[in-house]
């Protein structure tokens, strides 16, 4: 059934992309950013859309067009850099330019969301977490003989925070077991899963 407002179509679209659907997802969040788009830039939903149709547009690969959205919300961030909304923009800019192969880029971003979110928002905050947490992807990515050590604890913090079900923890988890299959550790990666 098709969305019949704005804030429909958003529910319905988080629905799609919590369970995978990204390609649908990212239908309705283009539908939510075009019936937005008049009345500006700057509303929750909107934001909250170009982050949902980035995210969407993550699983399907594409992460430059992904790249451009998050771009957009950070622009929109600009009375606020310290935000919550600001935090979680550059982190998940962090993960794009990685996923480009942009390592430097990626680190600076990652490293910039953490100070934001430690300086703003406490280092407990869900959104500091996940920029620790994509910190730690890039470092795994880069270094990984030496961020085994930080993820670990990266992923204790946030399962002692947000508890052992969160899906940053599973990310974690599951950032912790591929470095070490990249280390080659495969029985620890085994003990791990």
């Amino acid at each position: 059934a098709a969305a019949t407002s704005p804030h429909d179509a958003l529910a319905q679209a988080e629905q799609a992309r919590q369970q995978g659907q990204f390609y649908e997802a990212d239908i309705l969040y283009q539908q939510v950013v075009d019936d937005l788009s008049a009345t500006g830039d700057g509303s929750d939903e909107f934001l909250s859309a170009l982050r949902g149709r980035a995210i969407a547009l993550y699983g399907l690969g594409r992460f430059h067009d992904g790249e451009q959205l998050l771009q957009r919300v950070l622009t929109a961030c600009g009375s606020e850099p310290d935000s919550e909304r600001c935090v979680d923009a550059l982190g998940r800019l962090a993960e794009a330019a990685g996923e480009q192969g942009r390592w430097i880029e990626a680190e600076a971003l990652a490293r910039e969301a953490v100070r934001r979110g430690e300086s703003a928002l406490g280092r407990r905050h869900e959104a500091t977490l996940a920029a620790l947490l994509a910190l730690a992807w890039v470092c795994s990515r880069t270094t990984p003989e030496k961020s085994e050590a930080w993820i670990r604890e990266t992923r204790e913090a946030i399962e002692h925070t947000l508890s052992g079900s969160h899906p940053l923890t599973w990310s974690a988890q599951h950032l912790l077991v591929t470095t070490l299959l990249t280390l080659g550790r495969w029985d620890e990666a085994e003990d791990a899963t």
